[in-house]
């Protein structure tokens, strides 16, 4: 496996192309199982997120280029399934929790802790993600 394989990274702008929601986590990754995607989903809180869906019609919502059809939390929800899907050696995010609320936030917290065998990298200005993490860099401009 390559080294560009093994990792994963969400930016701070996530990008999102025309198609379906389940479209967008997998991104022509084939090898990629629908139970996974639904599990990833229920995970990040895209199911809580979007009441009275079923999860097909989760699946199939139908997302414009840029995602100017979702909220700020819902694009950051996809890019962070997205990333998590390929279950990466290294995980990059850079402020993973703008624009979640807070019960999506500890939600995506445990489940990032309960992930195993990868790196993680946060960058973040947010507080609460220091109960997560195990060894902190701190970057002081002056």
């Amino acid at each position: 496996m390559c080294l560009r394989e093994q990792i994963s990274i969400v930016f701070q702008e996530t990008f999102l192309f025309d198609g379906t929601l389940y479209s967008n986590i997998i991104c022509g990754n084939r090898d990629i199982g629908r139970d996974e995607v639904i599990h990833v989903i229920k995970e990040v809180g895209l199911v809580r997120n979007l009441p009275g869906l079923s999860i097909d019609e989760i699946l199939n919502i139908s997302i414009i280029e840029g995602g100017r059809n979702l909220s700020g939390g819902q694009k950051r929800m996809i890019a962070i399934a997205r990333a998590l899907i390929k279950k990466p050696s290294v995980l990059i995010l850079d402020e993973p929790t703008t624009y979640l609320d807070e019960e999506t936030k500890n939600n995506l917290c445990k489940f990032i802790c309960d992930t195993q065998d990868t790196i993680l990298i946060i960058i973040s200005h947010d507080s609460d993600l220091r109960r997560i993490i195990k060894k902190k860099i701190e970057l002081i401009s002056e």
